[in-house]
């Protein structure tokens, strides 16, 4: 079932408006249901920069590649 969504036009953001920014929403079309769930035990999210050996980049880089087409 698909998700009618309602953009609001006014802003809605907690910072000030700036003038010198085009703002505008973005919404994906594209929306799919291909996710996986992917736990690393006892990693935090420092150990993406300080600790990559224990990151299954290889395992990820599969996902996106299989599902970002």
């Amino acid at each position: 079932m698909e998700e009618k969504l309602n953009l609001v036009q006014e802003w809605d953001k907690t910072f000030p408006k700036s003038e010198k920014v085009n703002h505008r929403k973005v919404t994906n079309s594209k929306y799919t249901d291909n996710k996986e769930l992917m736990i690393i035990p006892n990693a935090v999210h420092t150990d993406l920069y300080d600790n990559k050996d224990i990151i299954p980049f290889d395992k990820i880089e599969t996902f996106f590649k299989e599902n970002l087409k």
